[in-house]
């Protein structure tokens, strides 16, 4: 293997080491909070964001509406200048 090949098996083995831990405790957080729903709305969007969980309202947002990560981001900025 050349170099820029181990610089590549590195890194993604990097990634993995972080993304991993990192996603089981966003659903570890999401399941305490009972989510996903089956019956979700942009209510239980407004209720995470009002408990600062704005990764899970992200998700949540999408669910509701299958919109892009951008909307969610989008909509999650305006609800937080409008409180």
């Amino acid at each position: 293997m050349d170099g820029s090949a181990l610089i590549i098996l590195f890194t993604c083995i990097l990634i993995l080491v972080i993304a991993i831990p990192t996603l089981h405790s966003l659903r570890s957080r999401e399941r305490e909070l009972g989510y996903p729903k089956e019956h979700e709305t942009l209510e239980d969007v407004r209720f995470l964001v009002g408990l600062n969980e704005e990764i899970l309202a992200q998700s949540c947002y999408r669910r509701v509406t299958g919109g892009s990560l951008r909307d969610a981001k989008k909509y999650i900025e305006a609800l937080k200048k409008n409180t």
